[in-house]
């Protein structure tokens, strides 16, 4: 597991063929700090995705959800047993957080390590306006999950990131809830969120997002209330002109 090659052996097994390890010296200012107050003497995150196919964003909701909920699932669990692998090896890791806790600033939320930040870092595709990740081999679908350890890793080589959406406005446009501006997208607008959280609920949802202890009580039950979720809408995801970009090679 030390060397990139064993990594990928591991996650071949796995069947992780999209990941990116990342050194803790590749990493914008902010992101490096956070890195480092999620795990002390951190020095590399790995990410791992998943594309689910576009066909799944067709299913009636509730079998979209659901569909979407077990990649989701299948990759924590993959980034746990690499964690567990790592520290077998003598290493310190952590894995990101699936669901909870999260955090907000400046009215938009994020994830204690912002994997999407660092998967562009890593070479493995740009932020788009909707803040979705926008891969040239992968579209707009990609999943991620991740680990943050102690292991070093070599730098990659990456190109510089371009502006993948340039003046295409569609996802803000397209979206029902009004939820995408020009600072990315405001949780509570979005569809999705709002059925579980309308407006009265919104004031003591930002109180529970400043409270981490308290957070991370509540995450062994998170994975509960998602099994009663359904997503409402994927719009920011299918008007994409990425959306229909197949892998590489298919």
């Amino acid at each position: 597991m030390s060397t990139p090659s064993n990594l990928a052996h591991f996650l071949e097994k796995e069947e992780i063929v999209v990941f990116s390890a990342v050194g803790i010296d590749e990493l914008e200012a902010p992101d490096r700090s956070d890195v480092i107050t999620f795990l002390p003497g951190a020095q590399s995150v790995i990410v791992l995705a998943r594309s689910p196919d576009p066909g799944v964003f067709s299913l009636p909701r509730e079998e979209e959800t659901r569909a979407m909920v077990r990649i989701a699932t299948d990759l924590d669990r993959a980034a746990h047993r690499l964690a567990e692998e790592l520290r077998r090896e003598g290493f310190n890791a952590m894995t990101v957080p699936f669901l909870i806790p999260v955090r907000e600033h400046e009215g938009r939320i994020s994830g204690l390590v912002n994997l999407k930040h660092i998967a562009a870092a890593g070479g493995l595709g740009s932020r788009g306006k909707s803040t979705l990740l926008i891969s040239p081999q992968y579209g707009n679908r990609l999943v991620l999950s991740g680990v943050v350890s102690s292991m070093r890793v070599p730098a990659g080589i990456h190109p510089e990131a371009a502006d993948p959406c340039g003046s295409c406005d569609r996802c803000i446009r397209s979206c029902p809830g009004n939820a995408i501006d020009a600072r990315g997208v405001d949780p509570f607008r979005c569809l999705n969120v709002r059925r579980h959280i309308p407006g009265p609920l919104i004031r003591p949802v930002r109180w529970l997002l400043r409270r981490r202890l308290l957070q991370q009580l509540l995450a062994p039950v998170a994975p509960f209330f998602l099994r009663f979720s359904t997503l409402r809408c994927s719009r920011c995801v299918t008007v994409c002109p990425y959306f229909t970009v197949e892998k590489a090679g298919e």
